[in-house]
């Protein structure tokens, strides 16, 4: 800190230098631990082609940028998403009487149109 006060910028300048080179290094690194991870994680499951490099990072990052660790978490992650969303949309009507039937007036009775629900059986379904 001195030498950067009296006027020495040497100091400075190799310490933004290193800083520098050691991001460089860094993102090389974690770059090449992203395609590794692509890798595998495309050979345990190959509808994991459609995963952008900017996923598969964040999960190598939530695992301390270990390979293994990371490529288990997606494959995990990738397994309960197929599970859980639909291959496809939510019909219309199905979307329509859902939001219908989530509109309450005073915070308790939902509103919902008599020629909207036609069926009490559909009315419990969401209710």
């Amino acid at each position: 800190m001195e030498a950067k006060q009296n006027g020495d910028g040497c100091l400075a300048a190799a310490t933004a230098t290193a800083t520098a080179t050691t991001t460089a290094n860094d993102d090389d690194d974690e770059q090449r631990k992203v395609e590794v991870m692509r890798a595998f994680v495309e050979k345990q499951d190959p509808t994991a082609k459609d995963v952008d490099d900017l996923t598969i990072r964040r999960f190598l990052r939530a695992r301390g940028l270990d390979v293994d660790k990371g490529s288990a978490l997606l494959l995990k992650y990738l397994s309960w998403r197929r599970s859980f969303v639909p291959n496809s949309c939510i019909s219309p009507t199905e979307a329509l009487l859902s939001t219908l039937l989530t509109k309450y007036v005073q915070g308790k009775v939902p509103v919902v149109h008599q020629s909207v629900v036609s069926n009490i059986c559909i009315f419990r379904r969401f209710g």
